[in-house]
């Protein structure tokens, strides 16, 4: 078994997130909450006494588009037994239990399963291209192993954003044209197709809402309830069977037909757009701005009215059984309809309602609210509700007016509902408060009123990575248009400015004047004038230029203006690519022109203009000299429009244009075949900030490693991988098999294979750049300290460092330590750590932890000790694999050097005994130490 740790660094800066969808879980409460990045925060609502403790305990990577809906599923139950407490949209009908999992879709087809209690991701999986843009996500009441998606092709009139109402709040939509519509049952334990419930143009407008209801009247079955932006609706019946596979991968099997569909039109509100759908049992509402009409789900006529004082408002909800009156028994009725409903206006504010129906009577009435946010100028706000444990959770999201879109934080809140029968219409209780800022610097974090500084979000990041298996430097981006390089020290000698108590140190590039969009970092292997081993780093911006800086010295080369729009992407050469070749770049604008420069005479060698859309994705091939830009169009309704140009890089001529599904494949081929080496595809390569998410998603079991480059993480061995998946989130994977596996005797004992060598090439560069170090002078140890003395090695037998390759291994091991353990938990093993074993608290940069998932998703802890103590209290797969790395690291420090003994020994103790004996609640293994 590979055993793989995953240390996670977060930059000064919080992320920034925007709410789109949101999900709760119960024992212990749980809130999730998807973002308009793809990002998935994981929060703790856990409550002491009367007041609620609420921070984020992770982040879950596993997206990059847009989440459009989460929901709740049992993978591995069977019929009859699942049982939970969960909300979304709607909140069905259940018990409690502590059993469950996290299902999440985005926009661009990707599905993936979290483990309730870890956040581990089981399955991710990229739905086939003919289903569509999920929207709407929600499992089967009878069997909540399968879930029904409702997913829609992307044009003009469906929006991608759950938060927008089709200008429903400011007019009427733009067109009431039919729309193609497709809704599938997933197995979400294996994450395939079981049945296509409807594949087809929709007898009504463009899709918005959908929801699976009882029978009620004519119904014979569950149905799967379609609604449009208009207020028109369609039912569609769901199979009995669903353990049927229908995973279709060719054309001729997707014409699957409408089933058993019938349509009606809603009749009550002429002229009248509907703002929101809310659906329960057998109860559909339709929010209006003035008011909500109920309905049974027959499509007959309406049972009840609501009237509402504010037109302003935002949204519904049912809010199921958790919080519901209990009715008299001299006036229970077995067809009685009884829920909590609650609507919300964009302030905020949310009144709740008791709702009954017995089948010839309608009654409501008002129970309590909550108050509405005081609106600050130049601030937006959106909010989702959910029910939870006889609470109501309001999520802000709150953006400050910059002119930049991206800038959200969130802020969650809890309200005690009232249960006083006599007083009705009450306030409810504030109870709790939360976000994720207390972990980060506060002047540094947050600026007036609390909210994001312009010059504090980060727009792109990424890890430079060595040959050699070590990790150099995090880059950040800012929108302010300021670049932060943070440096380890691992073999590089401390510079003045460096604190003498940090393995690191910051390093900062100011020219650009908008914010940074995309970076890379490349080394030089030659120049017109002879070899060079100067790393340039590469920064394209949102102010249209391009500009390249020299790293080691920090001065400006040169800056480029050959786009006349933002530039989005840069690509660096294939790997084994040729001189002159592989000292160029390519670089991706907004205004779809796609440009090769070069690093050696700072100059455009080719132009590749004319693409129809922005080229989303770019695959160089150095081997056939070919470079393929496909440009996906999302105002199309089906794939007939995507583009896909062939250029010859080195004359610059356009040798072929393919549209449509031809494209696709074309482009996927040149992915998958030919000389896999040398293909670099845009969103695979190593040093660049393009997220590690991107990596085509297969069923090889190769490509399930969250790192950039899958060639290169299979083929060459990399002790310590590198990775962003989202800007400001850097990602370090140790595996203990290869850092093991550094010895020289290892190497000696093997043949000199591809893998070896690779490692070997970077142990003789660093040895050598480790000796020229020392033979200048006296300098200090890489990732050694004594309580701020500097970095000198203080060990009594001074010829053990005459062996480089073991200096070599000395500072990978203590860069792995000083990462992976737990600080400030026992603090006299800190101490024994810096002043024995030379280890390096990280002073300039925040380490979380992770845990690798399925197919390059991970899921990473929160700044702070609660987080990571969570993450360990949860997942025992963390303790196991964390413990076990620990240990191991601490035993091979023995025997490098013996002086080392007493900590080593310390720090095995702590993670197989004495961590348990603090955190009574935390049970890591009892791992066997041998000598």
């Amino acid at each position: 078994m590979k055993c793989r740790s995953v240390a996670c660094i977060w930059s000064e800066s919080p992320p920034v997130h925007k709410v789109t969808a949101t999900a709760v879980l119960d024992r212990p409460a749980t809130l999730y909450t998807g973002g308009s990045d793809g990002t998935i925060f994981w929060w703790n609502l856990s409550s002491t006494n009367s007041d609620h403790d609420i921070r984020p305990v992770a982040i879950l990577c596993g997206h990059t588009a847009p989440i459009s809906d989460l929901g709740i599923c049992f993978p591995a139950s069977t019929l009859g037994d699942e049982k939970t407490s969960d909300s979304s949209n709607v909140a069905p009908n259940s018990c409690s239990a502590n059993c469950g999992s996290l299902i999440s879709a985005c926009t661009d087809g990707v599905l993936c399963v979290w483990g309730r209690d870890t956040g581990h991701c089981s399955r991710r999986r990229k739905m086939p291209a003919w289903v569509g843009s999920p929207y709407m996500v929600q499992s089967l009441p009878e069997n909540k192993r399968y879930v029904c998606v409702a997913c829609r092709f992307i044009d003009s009139v469906n929006s991608l954003d759950h938060q927008s109402l089709d200008s429903a709040e400011h007019g009427e939509p733009q067109s009431n044209k039919h729309s193609k519509c497709t809704v599938v049952v997933i197995d979400s334990y294996t994450l395939t197709i079981v049945q296509t419930v409807f594949r087809g143009t929709l007898s009504i407008g463009p899709f918005k809402f959908m929801s699976i209801v009882t029978p009620v009247g004519d119904m014979e079955k569950e149905s799967v309830l379609i609604a449009d932006s208009f207020g028109n609706f369609q039912c569609v019946s769901l199979l009995k069977d669903t353990n049927r596979n229908e995973d279709m991968s060719d054309d001729s099997q997707k014409n699957s037909c409408h089933l058993e569909a019938s349509d009606w039109i809603q009749d009550s509100s002429e002229g009248e757009v509907p703002i929101s759908f809310a659906a329960s049992r057998q109860v559909l509402v339709i929010l209006y701005k003035s008011h909500c009409v109920f309905k049974l789900v027959d499509g007959s006529a309406k049972i009840g009215e609501i009237s509402l004082l504010d037109d302003d408002v935002a949204g519904c909800m049912f809010l199921g059984s958790d919080y519901r009156r209990t009715t008299p028994s001299g006036d229970e009725s077995v067809n009685i309809f009884e829920e909590t409903f609650a609507v919300w206006n964009i302030k905020g504010y949310l009144i709740m309602y008791t709702v009954s129906y017995s089948g010839k009577t309608f009654k409501h009435t008002t129970l309590c609210s909550v108050p509405a946010v005081s609106l600050h100028p130049n601030v937006e706000l959106s909010f989702s509700f959910v029910l939870i444990n006889q609470n109501i959770v309001r999520i802000e999201s709150v953006s400050v007016n910059t002119g930049e879109p991206g800038h959200w934080k969130p802020l969650v809140t809890i309200w005690e509902l009232s249960n006083n029968d006599e007083k009705f219409h009450q306030e409810c209780k504030l109870v709790g408060k939360g976000s994720y800022f207390d972990e980060w610097f506060v002047d540094t974090s947050e600026g007036q009123n609390g909210l994001f500084r312009r010059e504090s979000v980060v727009t792109s990041s990424m890890v430079i990575s060595e040959n050699d298996s070590s990790p150099y430097a995090i880059v950040y981006g800012y929108d302010s248009g300021e670049i932060q390089v943070l440096r380890f020290n691992m073999f590089s000698e401390r510079m003045e400015d460096q604190e003498a108590d940090s393995c690191a140190r910051k390093q900062y590039f100011s020219g650009h004047t908008d914010a940074i969009l995309c970076l890379a970092a490349h080394q030089m292997v030659r120049t017109s004038t002879g070899f060079n081993s100067n790393i340039y780093l590469i920064s394209g911006s949102k102010d249209c230029t391009i500009r390249i800086w020299d790293l080691n010295s920090g001065n400006l080369v040169s800056v480029m203006h050959h786009h006349v729009q933002p530039v989005r992407q840069l690509i660096l050469p294939p790997v084994h690519t040729d001189y002159p070749w592989s000292d160029c770049f390519l670089s991706v604008g907004d205004d779809s022109c796609v440009a090769l420069a070069s690093l050696d005479t700072l100059r455009v060698e080719r132009m590749f203009p004319g693409h129809p859309f922005i080229p989303s994705k770019v695959v160089w091939d150095s081997t056939r000299g070919y470079l393929a830009c496909f440009s996906l169009n999302h105002s199309a309704t089906s794939d007939s429009s995507d583009v896909l140009y062939i250029w010859d890089i080195k004359s610059g001529a356009r040798e072929r244009v393919l549209r449509g599904s031809a494209a696709q494949s074309m482009f996927d081929h040149f992915c998958t075949s030919g000389n896999k080496n040398n293909v670099s595809l845009s969103s695979n390569e190593r040093n660049t900030s393009v997220s590690s998410l991107i990596m085509p998603i297969t069923d090889d079991t190769g490509a399930s490693q969250s790192h950039p480059n899958v060639q290169d993480f299979s083929h060459n061995a990399h002790p310590i991988t590198c990775s962003c998946p989202f800007p400001g989130i850097a990602t370090l994977t140790f595996d203990m098999t290869l850092l093991m596996s550094l010895r020289v005797d290892s190497f000696e004992s093997q043949n000199d294979t591809h893998e070896v060598q690779t490692l070997r090439n970077g142990l003789d560069r660093m040895g050598n750049l480790f000796k020229e170090r020392v033979a200048e002078g006296p300098g200090p140890y890489p990732l050694s300290a004594d309580g701020g003395d500097g970095l000198q090695e203080t060990s009594p037998d001074a010829t053990e460092y005459t062996d480089w390759a073991h200096s070599l291994e000395g500072c990978l091991f203590r860069f792995s330590l000083s990462v992976l353990h737990l600080w400030n938990v026992d603090h006299e093993l800190d101490k024994l750590l810096t002043s024995e074993m030379k280890l390096k608290k990280p002073k300039n940069f925040f380490v979380a932890s992770g845990l690798l998932g399925d197919r390059g998703s991970v899921t990473l802890t929160f700044p702070g000790p609660s987080a990571t103590l969570e993450l360990w209290r949860s997942s025992s797969e963390f303790c196991a694999i964390r413990s076990l790395t620990m240990v191991s690291l601490a035993q091979h420090m023995v025997s490098l050097s013996h002086s080392c003994s007493a900590a080593s020994s310390a720090l095995a103790a702590f993670y197989t005994r004495k961590f348990a004996e603090k955190f009574p609640d935390i049970k890591p293994p009892l791992l066997q130490v041998t000598s």
